[in-house]
């Protein structure tokens, strides 16, 4: 943490988000008053006890960059938390399709859940809590049972440590303490919404093998089991975006058919692949996100014009081999209805 200590806010937008951590200084000063002073002065905000951002660093940074934030603040406290649930399925690297209303960790002792008071920033930027939640039952269990033995020390909930790079866009603690990635999946996934899951377990498959069967006794009810079952069965390694996965778990939802997906054809411009198709109605669906026109990595150094126009040229050469392309995109998946509405008018069935 000594690359944090005793630094004035940065107010340059570059590079990973810098937390301020108040310390004794080798003089004997505490860096307490300063930072105090840096946040009646409107330079600073304190995200947790003793942890401080820029203000103009939280304030131009999007939604889900002030979660990590939090997240990295809440990692600094003295006796440091065990993350669990969505916020631990994030430092393992996994994607969300919604941004979870608090940083979620483990209890240390019993009886301890419920949100805890963080300092207020402003109206305009409110704070992210911290939640509390108590360790994670297996079968067989009982949450006195647990509760009693987490108290006489007889049980340690199951966690591990990840490096500084689980929030690579956070410059915080060395270390993140956090359960490990199976237990994280079986007790958060199998409570999920559909979408949401399936988020989850997409990316989980495209990463490869995971072992959840020591894991199972945390599917403590036949529902939550039958629900995980379900969306592991569904789970495609071959959706490759969130708004991928999103995408086919609302249209199994409106009762669409199953689309293949990441299919290729062969146009007079070159081969193209579609995100995913009905190759019997000759109709593709096309999952259009914001990033592609805005991430300057995927824009591959073109304008957003530029991509624009590609897109328009790309197509103009599949629909001449008889494809009827419906694009969505986040707006359709909040609203299904238009989206239904779409799929019908362009001629898919209903299953």
């Amino acid at each position: 943490m000594s690359s944090l200590q005793n630094r004035p806010p940065a107010q340059a937008n570059d590079g990973p988000a810098r937390l301020i951590l108040a310390t004794l200084r080798d003089d004997g000063v505490h860096t307490s008053r300063q930072l105090s002073d840096y946040a009646q002065s409107g330079r600073a905000l304190r995200l947790r006890r003793g942890v401080y951002i820029s203000r103009r660093r939280w304030q131009e940074a999007p939604p889900w960059t002030r979660y990590r934030m939090a997240t990295a603040a809440t990692a600094l406290a003295p006796s440091p938390p065990v993350f669990c649930h969505e916020t631990a399925l994030m430092l393992h690297g996994l994607p969300l399709l919604n941004l979870p209303p608090a940083v979620l960790v483990r209890s240390s002792g019993p009886w301890t859940d419920g949100t805890r008071r963080v300092p207020a920033l402003t109206d305009t930027w409110p704070n992210i809590p911290t939640k509390l939640v108590e360790a994670a039952l297996p079968s067989g269990k009982t949450r006195p049972q647990m509760r009693a033995e987490i108290a006489d020390g007889s049980t340690e909930p199951p966690w591990m440590t990840l490096p500084a790079s689980a929030l690579s866009s956070v410059e915080g603690p060395e270390i993140y303490r956090v359960e490990p990635m199976e237990l994280v999946l079986v007790d958060t996934v199998s409570r999920m919404p559909f979408p949401d899951a399936v988020v989850v377990l997409d990316a989980v498959k495209r990463q490869g093998k995971v072992n959840i069967q020591p894991w199972r006794a945390y599917l403590r009810s036949a529902r939550r089991s039958a629900f995980w079952d379900r969306v592991w069965d569904f789970a495609d390694a071959r959706s490759e975006s969130v708004l991928e996965s999103e995408s086919r778990a609302v249209l199994h939802s409106l009762g669409f058919p199953a689309p293949d997906l990441q299919t290729e054809v062969l146009t007079h411009l070159g081969t193209f692949r579609l995100d995913m198709c009905w190759p019997g109605a000759r109709i593709a669906g096309e999952v259009d996100g914001r990033v592609k026109y805005a991430d300057e990595a995927l824009r591959l150094g073109r304008s957003a014009e530029e991509v624009h126009f590609q897109e328009k040229l790309r197509r103009e050469a599949i629909e001449e081999l008889g494809w009827r392309v419906v694009r969505w995109g986040k707006a359709e998946l909040r609203e299904p209805e238009r989206l239904r509405r779409r799929l019908l008018r362009a001629g898919l069935s209903l299953k």
